[in-house]
């Protein structure tokens, strides 16, 4: 989290556990939160293509035919994506829609019981909208809007139920979240320009992270938050 601009609500608790998940009083404030896990759908797809990240377009759920993922497909093994998602018994079928220089853009079909250990179903029955979703060889990390703590609680333990242990990672207020240029969080600029300035990114750095840390006010700890996940979001707004 971001400092005050991503604050937990309630109890603060380490990343990962049910603490999140305690009942609280209903604020009328929209929540979103992050949140970890190892997918169950395409996993053979994923691992067997470490290189490459799968980040959804759109998920299309119609009653009583199958679930559709869309999804675009980056970095390094594309040439090998149509065999491999040919041989994933999770895939019922698939079509490539477009393809770029440096991405694909796929649409995956979930039939069965393929189409019922999708996350997606359980967090639209709870009123949760995934505002982001990524897949890699490793976790699968989601962002997604949710209405109260309870309803994530009831998510949570539906998915568990059905065999998909997800890890809350955050869990912060909406409007606390001011996003600038790029995606970027107001402290995650703050810690970005404050690191360039101090010479931290030149070949023979001019500041280590604990004193541009102590000049924000704020722990080694959480400055490095704040670069990576500042890194990340400049890298995904400009270069993918």
């Amino acid at each position: 989290p971001d400092g005050a601009r991503r604050c937990r609500v309630g109890p603060v608790a380490p990343a990962g556990t049910d603490a999140y998940l305690s009942p609280s009083p209903a604020t009328g404030m929209t929540l979103i939160a992050e949140l970890t896990y190892r997918s169950p759908l395409m996993e053979a797809t994923a691992a067997a293509l470490p290189g490459t990240t799968f980040r959804m377009e759109d998920l299309q759920l119609v009653e009583g035919g199958p679930g559709k993922f869309l999804f675009w497909a980056e970095g390094g093994g594309l040439d090998r994506l149509d065999d491999v998602l040919t041989d994933d018994h999770t895939v019922a079928s698939f079509v490539q829609l477009t393809e770029l220089a440096d991405r694909r853009l796929y649409r995956v079909s979930f039939a069965g019981e393929m189409k019922e250990r999708m996350t997606y179903l359980v967090a639209a029955a709870n009123d949760i909208v995934y505002l982001e979703l990524r897949s890699t060889h490793e976790r699968t990390r989601i962002r997604a809007r949710v209405p109260t703590r309870e309803a994530l609680r009831d998510y949570v333990e539906t998915c568990r139920e059905k065999g998909v242990d997800l890890q809350v990672e955050s869990l912060y207020r909406a409007d606390e979240e001011r996003e600038s240029r790029f995606g970027l969080t107001e402290h995650q600029r703050e810690a970005l320009v404050a690191a360039h300035e101090a010479g931290y990114f030149d070949t023979d750095r001019g500041a280590t992270l604990a004193e541009i840390a102590a000049g924000l006010g704020i722990s080694r700890q959480a400055l490095a938050g704040r670069l990576r996940r500042g890194h990340r979001q400049l890298i995904g707004a400009t270069l993918t």
